[in-house]
């Protein structure tokens, strides 16, 4: 639950994420139609809605993998509608995918340092100097995600749940101050969606970090989210804090198939 305090505090700042009259169309199908939805700086901010409501469209429009016929998108004011995705990430917008994204026959450790390599551009760097480089850096990224003791652990021998906190640990490596989360918890146990939930608050509480999530799991997005938004067929259909979603009627009738 979020702290009164929190509540006041994130009342005066500014929306890092601003999303303006967003359409995308599939040929006939309008995946995202005239969208609009503003993102608080420093809040943790949950998309809810049914398989095809067009949440995983909506964060590949922000993040470059897909262009808007219409609308636009701004970060911290600026329009980066039409920016390819490696220019985005530049610009502080780092994101996890619902499938894991990783190198499972490198270590932990160097999964961490190929993410950090490649976003000061020294991708082609693989010499034996790159060997020294960011140690500290990569080191602060996993105590981050939770995996201090796994760096010489190879990627794909780790459990389900700690490659996903490792893939976590990749988008944290370029230094991002929204992060784009698609169903972080998805396919976990009990206790590892605790942990990556804990992990998440964490972030956001200590580092400053705007969180932007998808997930199926309302247990989950009611535990740590700040606001709500429900997407359905492409468009806004209910937007609030979690109790005012959670008794709206209209979304237990339409997404949780609920009668009033």
């Amino acid at each position: 639950m979020v702290s009164a305090d929190r509540e006041k505090a994130l009342d005066k700042v500014f929306m890092i994420l601003e999303v303006k009259a967003l359409s995308k169309s599939f040929g006939g199908l309008k995946a995202i139609h005239d969208l609009s939805l503003g993102v608080k700086k420093g809040s943790i901010h949950a998309i809810i809605g049914p398989n095809g409501a067009g949440k995983s469209t909506f964060f590949n429009l922000i993040s470059g993998h897909l262009h808007a016929d219409e609308g636009e998108v701004l970060f911290k004011g600026e329009d980066i509608t039409k920016m390819p995705p490696h220019r985005i990430c530049r610009k502080g917008i780092g994101r996890s995918f619902q499938l894991i994204s990783i190198f499972p026959n490198l270590a932990v450790f160097e999964n961490i340092r190929v993410a950090k390599l490649s976003w000061f551009r020294q991708n082609m760097n693989f010499c034996s100097s790159s060997k020294k480089m960011f140690l500290n850096e990569c080191q602060e990224v996993l105590d981050k995600v939770g995996l201090s003791g796994k760096g010489s652990d190879l990627a794909g021998t780790l459990a389900y749940g700690q490659q996903k906190q490792l893939e976590l640990g990749i988008a944290l490596s370029v230094n991002p101050e929204l992060l784009l989360l698609d169903e972080p918890t998805a396919g976990m146990s009990i206790g590892e969606t605790a942990t990556q939930l804990n992990i998440i608050e964490r972030l956001a509480r200590d580092h400053g970090l705007t969180v932007l999530f998808t997930e199926h799991d309302m247990a989950a997005v009611f535990s740590i989210a700040e606001k709500i938004t429900v997407f359905h067929q492409g468009i806004v259909l209910a937007e609030g804090k979690p109790g005012d979603i959670r008794n709206d009627e209209k979304i237990k009738r339409i997404y949780l198939g609920k009668r009033g």
